[in-house]
């Protein structure tokens, strides 16, 4: 495989929602081009090196109307209504009433920041964005060459090689009328850094 990079950017319709994908492929110079004996290029000689990076916006979510679930009939149930600008979003510690993180710096005052429906009105939908995602993953290969027709490739792999945390914005606490803990999420989609090692022997 040659080396080459790529990239891909695709935006959403609003403008808003945005994702950004990176790639790249490098191979280490063999013994023939790098001038290396072959002792040192049966260990740096030869190597792949792949990358994928991943950025995405948040998905977005609506403010729930609190126990006033079904402001118009028991078929269409509201959402909140901001009495202002949205509040600021992102990923913030928790307090001690509600200690997991909260996409709200101060979710009591967010929750303040949304009124009830009236009766007649169905809210307003989508009009929060959760946190966007950041992740990158890596791999190396190489084959060393036993015998003409004998080749054994080493092949090493890390998933989210960040560690990055990206919290699910349809996991969260999405109640106006629970200002203790409105924001706190519940769930992450994005999962833990994972390491995969390989070797194949090839005849």
């Amino acid at each position: 495989m040659k080396d080459g990079e790529g990239a891909a950017q695709m935006e959403g319709s609003s403008g808003t929602e945005k994702l950004t994908l990176s790639t790249a492929v490098k191979r280490a110079p063999s013994v023939s081009r790098s001038g290396w004996n072959r002792a040192v290029d049966t260990v740096l000689g030869g190597w792949q090196i792949a990358g994928v990076g991943r950025w995405s916006s948040g998905l977005p979510w609506s403010a729930a109307n609190g126990a006033f679930n079904f402001p118009t009939n028991f078929q269409l149930p509201g959402d909140g209504v901001l009495l202002g600008p949205a509040p600021k979003t992102g990923v913030f510690p928790g307090t001690s009433a509600a200690p997991s993180p909260n996409v709200f710096a101060d979710g009591v005052a967010a929750a303040a920041a949304f009124r009830l429906p009236f009766v007649g009105e169905t809210g307003q939908r989508n009009n929060l964005r959760g946190p966007g995602v950041f992740s990158v993953d890596a791999g190396v290969n190489k084959s060393f060459r036993i015998t003409e027709r004998q080749n054994l490739r080493f092949s090493a792999y890390a998933y989210n090689v960040t560690n990055s945390v990206r919290f699910d914005s349809q996991n969260i606490n999405n109640n106006i009328a629970d200002q203790a803990s409105f924001g706190v999420f519940s769930k992450t989609l994005s999962t833990e850094r994972r390491m995969e090692f390989a070797l194949r022997y090839q005849f």
